[in-house]
């Protein structure tokens, strides 16, 4: 993803299909990139950070692919949990 630096600090709307905010938009699109330069724009790239606090990852020593509170989840004692009414 690329920060679109629009020439008017200012300008809050949109240009090109892309969202600016005082004067700031993002996207990932190589060929809005490419125009955005042409036309004056400044483009940042940010550096690509490694995963750290407060991003969110996969648990490694549970189930994924179970949605939460359907048959086959585990609580914290580490016993299946079956949900009321079906048998078991």
């Amino acid at each position: 993803m690329a920060k679109v630096l629009a020439p008017n600090r200012q300008f809050t709307g949109v240009s090109a299909s892309v969202n600016f905010v005082n004067g700031e938009g993002e996207t990932g699109n190589a060929h809005l990139i490419g125009w955005f330069r042409d036309h004056g724009y400044t483009v940042e790239y940010a550096p690509k950070a490694a995963k750290g606090p407060g991003k969110k990852t996969a648990k490694a020593d549970g189930p994924t692919d179970t949605p939460s509170g359907e048959a086959g989840d585990v609580d914290d004692a580490g016993k299946t949990e079956t949900p009321a009414g079906d048998p078991q």
